[in-house]
């Protein structure tokens, strides 16, 4: 085994334990380490200034300087990251916050919580500080008991979507598929109850009713938009509502060849309004306006003959602040990536060939 090798293994087996622990066990075994040093720290340098033949040794004063660097950068580090632990983010939420933390601590504090959106989407560059981070292999349960299905509030039923709002308390949506509903779970307590707040009334096209859901979406407003796939549409259910609105008829008043019938995800742009559909039968990306029926194709077009234009089905999307569309292509077995305005995609991930390897995908 080489140095490499042995370096990768022991940086996943840390991450495995930092995962592992609860967050309660965090909070308090970082607490109660924490204070007992800082109050040793203190009283060292107290009796250090208090002495004057100890402040007057010469080789004091070096202990004095590491001292005052410790204790400040437990005064600051630690109360940051406490506060991080019970609110899962950094408190208050500013970059300053965030860069001052980052000079204090390890450097990775830059994605957890999103940082202000890119002016210059031409030179600006964003810094990606998980590039050499593993995570753990094996999976925590944040929502669903018993690992069994159910229709009641503490049971899921086939969830095919989830969505968790970092703007309000971290609240974990879930679609619930072959329950017909959303159910949203409370950021800080995702052991209590699932709340339904989109559909839940039974299979059916009405208002108040779902079909076939397969994604969701929460903005600013806690407005709720849910794909809902099996009736063309997209609804909308303002916070605390009953029914839903249709903002978007994927198969209305637009030309037969910008409609969407079926699709297995949905992804929405606030920034531009605007709903973004892989249409796999179609082999394409079809957007909408939010409040309009009129589709518009992005990439996939008839007639395109390169594989770098060509999609062989996708299946999700996802469009970043700059406008840049990234496509899981199912059938290519990889990840394309379109520049704005561009319909000549980059393979970004995988290789055309589906498999296990590392640079592999099976149906994305």
């Amino acid at each position: 085994m080489d140095n490499n090798q042995s370096l990768n293994n022991t940086n996943i087996s840390l991450a495995i334990t930092e995962i592992s622990l609860s967050l309660n066990a965090r909070f308090w075994i970082l607490l109660l380490f924490d204070i007992p040093s800082v109050a040793c720290a203190c009283f060292v340098l107290f009796c250090i200034l208090v002495d004057r033949k100890l402040r007057s040794s010469i080789k004091n004063h070096a202990l004095v300087i590491i001292l005052l660097l410790g204790i400040g950068s437990q005064l600051i580090d630690v109360p940051f990251y406490l506060n991080f632990v019970v609110h899962s983010s950094v408190i208050p939420a500013k970059p300053s916050t965030c860069l001052l933390w980052w000079r204090w601590s390890d450097g990775q504090i830059c994605d957890w919580k999103p940082t202000e959106p890119i002016v210059d989407c031409v030179s600006s560059q964003k810094i990606n500080c998980r590039a050499k981070t593993r995570w753990a292999t094996n999976g925590n349960v944040i929502v669903g008991v018993n690992n069994e299905s159910g229709r009641d509030s503490q049971h899921l039923n086939a969830p095919s979507g989830i969505f968790i709002d970092t703007r309000h308390e971290n609240n974990v949506y879930v679609v619930d598929g072959n329950n017909y509903r959303v159910q949203k779970f409370l950021g800080n307590s995702l052991a209590s109850d699932g709340i339904t707040i989109a559909g839940g009334n039974g299979y059916g096209s009405e208002p108040n009713q779902l079909k076939t859901p397969v994604d969701v979406y929460v903005d600013a407003n806690e407005n709720v938009y849910v794909g809902d796939s099996s009736n063309h549409r997209i609804q909308m259910w303002p916070k605390g509502a009953t029914s839903g609105i249709t903002v978007v008829d994927t198969d209305g008043t637009g030309e037969y060849e910008n409609r969407v019938g079926n699709f297995h995800s949905m992804f929405f742009h606030e920034k531009t309004n605007t709903f973004y559909l892989p249409d796999v039968f179609k082999k394409r990306v079809v957007k909408f306006v939010n409040g309009s029926n009129i589709g518009t194709v992005v990439v996939g077009q008839d007639g395109d003959e390169f594989p770098s234009k060509i999609l062989y089905g996708p299946t999700g999307v996802f469009v970043d602040d700059c406008e840049t569309l990234y496509v899981a292509d199912a059938g290519g077995s990889r990840i394309q990536k379109f520049l704005k305005g561009s319909t000549e995609g980059i393979t970004v991930a995988g290789d055309y060939q589906e498999g296990s390897n590392a640079i592999q995908f099976k149906q994305p």
